[in-house]
């Protein structure tokens, strides 16, 4: 970095890599629009003060202490892996084949939705539980979110109020991602800030190579305005690197 007297104004891209089996991995997904990367060192006093009448309350002793850095992560963009952060969970893709599903036995009630197991309804019967008996949609039942396979049973419908019901049909193929909440409260990653001053032109990057992050903001799925997240954490010594993080400044390439 050139010793010049320019200020600092920043942009740039966040990266993180899950550890996997306790290791750091070569994982590295964007975390996209980034509001805020800081760095804050800490440090704690110990002093020893005087007792004595002609310098009670003076310092007598007084030893500055390292303490553990901060890290703190802002961001506004929302996808399973910046979801997964906040919510302290691991995703996992689902790809379900289309396909057809018979005798789903559900005990239903009148003015009441049943969700089925299945999603992406196609077509759908609904019989009595002896079979014997088909309901007739619009009239005795109607299907509110195919997608979720939300059907309500209509207060004016035949379907036996407080009985078992039996639903079969054909389903299209659902590609989804299910974020398991709290499911991995132990978020250990590395992080790479890859940066530039916007002043000079100078890059920067900023490596940690062992944290855990924690989420510091609820996810408000009704929010008004758009979703942010916020995380932390404190570096820690990572076994490779053998520092809690490294930061260049002004590297230029050849």
């Amino acid at each position: 970095m050139s010793n010049n007297t320019s200020g600092f104004l920043g942009c740039g891209t966040v990266f993180i890599a899950p550890f996997v089996s306790g290791k750091p991995t070569q994982q590295w997904y964007d975390l996209d629009e980034v509001q805020k990367f800081e760095i804050k060192e800490n440090t704690s006093e110990k002093e020893r003060k005087s007792g004595r009448c002609d310098t009670l309350g003076q310092l007598k002793d007084q030893v500055v202490l390292h303490e553990p850095a901060d890290l703190s992560i802002a961001f506004s963009t929302i996808n399973k892996d910046s979801i997964g952060l906040l919510l302290l969970a691991d995703s996992v893709d689902v790809d379900i084949a289309a396909g057809t599903f018979t005798n789903e036995v559900i005990r239903v009630k009148k003015g009441r939705s049943v969700i089925l197991p299945q999603q992406n309804i196609k077509t759908l019967e609904v019989t009595n539980d002896t079979q014997t008996t088909t309901y007739v949609e619009g009239t005795d039942y109607k299907i509110t979110n195919a997608g979720l396979g939300m059907v309500l049973i209509l207060e004016t419908g035949n379907i036996d109020d407080d009985k078992h019901a039996v639903f079969s049909g054909t389903t299209g193929s659902v590609k989804k991602t299910t974020i398991n909440g709290g499911s991995s409260f132990n978020k250990r990653v590395s992080v790479m800030l890859v940066g530039k001053n916007q002043v000079t032109g100078e890059n920067v990057t900023c490596y940690i190579e062992d944290v855990r992050l924690q989420s510091q903001s609820g996810v408000d799925f009704l929010a008004d305005d758009f979703i942010s997240g916020d995380v932390s954490g404190k570096p820690v010594i990572g076994a490779t690197s053998g520092k809690t993080y490294e930061v260049e400044l002004g590297h230029k390439f050849g």
